[in-house]
């Protein structure tokens, strides 16, 4: 590890230490020998999820690199480094590698957030969410739409209740309307709203702002945003209607992806 952080990012070390990672990749702290901290997370080639999370690092770091150089996030978010090549990943044939900011401070699991800490966090919150089409970047590749392709499985599903044993056929009945007009309404939505008045309206959305990924310094509230930025053509709230139905059909489909087990 010491000649690959030379060799890309010419870094002299003096330690490397292992610390908690996330669930997605193993994670190190390196101390090199001018008394700087990084963080090197490390993602496992052999993980299945490797290849999904690692694929738009590239598209993902522009834009996190754009708000620590031009937002006042400065120093709230981590920073990535590039390598000498430019780029903001290297790889062997075991590993792909990300170069950070090291954050001292305290993991927030498990704790309540002071006053102060919530208002922190709203506003980095409300700051990333003022920017998507400012970003002088290419974000096409990054804009999600509303398809919902997964109805299709799920009317799948609705179709096949026969060859469930009657218990569990008398079951999934009583909802089966009630899941159709559900599967109408997502889809329904998921028309309308690219035509709406929001469709050229993009902003910087956030899928893990967690407790375990916020860090609290003894000044300020800091958090580890790194690959996990996507580029929506939505309102937060408009997003939450389509979740909200989806809630209610995982609460019945969940004993078909098991069905296997209730075949006549």
């Amino acid at each position: 590890m010491n000649s690959l952080l030379k060799e890309n990012y010419n870094i002299d070390t003096i330690s490397v230490e292992q610390i908690q990672g996330g669930w997605s990749a193993l994670a190190y702290v390196i101390t090199s020998t001018d008394g700087h901290k990084y963080l090197l997370k490390v993602y496992e080639k052999s993980r299945a999820s490797t290849s999904t999370l690692t694929a738009n690092i590239e598209k993902y770091m522009p834009i996190v690199e754009w708000l620590n150089n031009n937002t006042i996030l400065k120093d709230k978010i981590i920073k990535p480094f590039r390598t000498l090549q430019s780029n903001f990943k290297c790889e062997d044939d075991k590993n792909i590698y990300l170069l950070s900011t090291y954050i001292e401070g305290e993991n927030l699991i498990g704790k309540e957030l002071s006053n102060n800490q919530v208002k922190d966090l709203a506003k980095i919150v409300a700051e990333l969410h003022s920017h998507g089409e400012d970003i002088p970047l290419d974000l096409s590749s990054l804009k999600e739409d509303f398809s919902v392709a997964f109805t299709n499985q799920i009317r799948e599903h609705l179709e096949s209740i026969s060859k469930l044993k009657p218990a569990l056929q008398e079951l999934l009945e009583l909802y089966k309307k009630y899941i159709g007009s559900s599967i109408h309404d997502i889809e329904e939505l998921s028309t309308k709203l690219p035509c709406s008045n929001y469709s050229n309206y993009a902003l910087i959305l956030i899928n893990n702002f967690i407790n375990s990924n916020i860090i609290n310094t003894t000044t300020i509230i800091i958090v580890k945003l790194i690959a996990i930025i996507a580029v929506c053509l939505s309102l937060f709230l408009l997003s939450i209607v389509l979740y909200e139905n989806l809630i209610q059909l995982n609460k019945v489909f969940i004993f078909t992806y098991y069905k296997g087990l209730f075949l006549k």
